[in-house]
């Protein structure tokens, strides 16, 4: 099992939160034991053969031991499954929000690429997003002009660029999720973006017409 280095669990702790942690253990077959309101939470991950983990949530952020706590909480959830940081907050991240990652496909002798092409690839991966955006929100939009506010919204608020891989130019964006009381997952406009980029317009039309009205 692999133990990271605590200088690197505790960058990938301040990224992170409680929430995110206990919306990740909810969504991939823990079990919450207890819950001491805004202080603690207790989780467990059963087995075929028996317990395959027990932790300590901390949820309380203003207590001195907050941050040493918190890192061996991550410490144990990466032993668990056998992840280095990086891969430890990707999945976590990945609860809340939908991530896809862009590579540059090209030799790098010394390991860097020229500023503009950094700034290029920037451009171009949000104008996709933008694109993306913007059918979802209206099919027969032409793309040119006036977009509506909730696509401004979401391109200025929901989409993220995340950590790059570590040793590469791969590029991580990253929209939240969130989540809307009453209306599924997948009426969601954040959620009809991230699969537009998969499908076409027509199909994402038909999609809103199923959902309930907000």
């Amino acid at each position: 099992m692999k133990r990271a280095p605590l200088d690197t669990l505790g960058e990938i702790a301040s990224t992170l939160s409680p929430p995110a942690v206990s919306q990740y253990l909810a969504t991939h077959d823990w079990q919450l034991e207890t819950r001491d309101q805004d202080v603690k939470e207790i989780w467990r991950l059963p087995g075929e053969d028996g317990l395959l983990g027990r932790i300590m949530l901390p949820l309380a952020t203003d207590y001195v031991d907050f941050r040493g706590r918190f890192r061996d909480t991550l410490q144990a959830l990466a032993t668990i499954y056998d992840w280095d940081p990086a891969q430890l907050a990707e999945q976590i991240a990945a609860a809340r929000a939908d991530l896809f990652f862009v590579r540059l496909d090209q030799e790098m002798t010394d390991g860097t690429i020229p500023f503009r092409q950094a700034e290029t690839t920037l451009e171009a991966l949000f104008a996709m997003m933008k694109a993306a955006a913007t059918t979802a929100d209206d099919p027969t939009h032409s793309h040119r002009g006036r977009r509506s506010a909730t696509v401004t919204d979401f391109l200025e608020d929901d989409i993220r660029l995340g950590h790059t891989k570590r040793g590469s130019f791969v590029f991580t964006v990253v929209t939240r999720l969130g989540d809307i009381p009453g209306v599924p997952e997948k009426c969601t406009f954040r959620w009809l973006v991230t699969t537009t980029n998969g499908r076409s317009g027509h199909t994402r039309a038909s999609s809103r017409l199923s959902c309930p009205v907000t």
